[in-house]
């Protein structure tokens, strides 16, 4: 796997789904009025180092089981090639830490995981091309604003009945301006991707 391979998938990709980046920096509004983070801006050394797509609600979810809603996401998904493979970040941006939001971060990035592997099975089918993923390898992301000292939290890890499923979030907290906006400079991208 490679840039150029994550390129194509960006390309493929409809218009409607992506986030386009500004030169290098990709700019992810949160949609929600009450959100703390009103948006954060991930600079990148290239644009080809990332793809990120953010699902809207009722048009890239689907309602299709009874008592089993995949029509929810979390606020968006970030796909980089890492030592030849793609790993897919979920991330979910909540006012703050909460046991209650976590559990709800934690069903979103479920049903965002079905999507994502719908995503590429597509991808793969009318393109024709051999892209893989691994999803054990993915990361789950809780992003919520720094505020005082307390930034050290546990993490927390959900279980859906079914072993692969499992996963923990990893809680990131960012520093905000009076605008509600974060900024990862190219510099700061590398210590935001490593675990917490």
């Amino acid at each position: 796997m490679t840039n150029k391979n994550l390129k194509d998938l960006r390309d493929a990709i409809h218009k409607d789904l992506k986030i386009n980046p500004t030169g290098s920096c990709f700019s992810i509004k949160e949609d929600s009025k009450e959100s703390t983070i009103k948006k954060i801006e991930f600079t990148f050394r290239n644009q080809d180092d990332a793809l990120i797509i953010k699902q809207v609600e009722n048009q890239h979810t689907i309602n299709m089981l009874h008592k089993h809603s995949t029509n929810k996401s979390c606020d968006f998904i970030i796909f980089r090639v890492v030592q030849s493979k793609l790993i897919a970040y979920f991330c979910e941006i909540k006012s703050s830490h909460h046991d209650k939001y976590a559990k709800e971060a934690y069903e979103q990035m479920r049903a965002s995981k079905l999507f994502v592997e719908y995503l590429l099975a597509c991808y793969r089918h009318y393109h024709n091309k051999d892209i893989d993923i691994d999803m054990r390898e993915s990361k789950y992301y809780y992003i919520y604003p720094k505020l005082g000292n307390s930034n050290k939290k546990k993490p927390y890890i959900g279980n859906a009945n079914q072993t692969h499923l499992q996963f923990r979030l990893r809680f990131k907290h960012l520093m905000i301006d009076k605008s509600g906006i974060a900024r990862i400079s190219k510099k700061e991208m590398e210590k935001f991707f490593k675990d917490s």
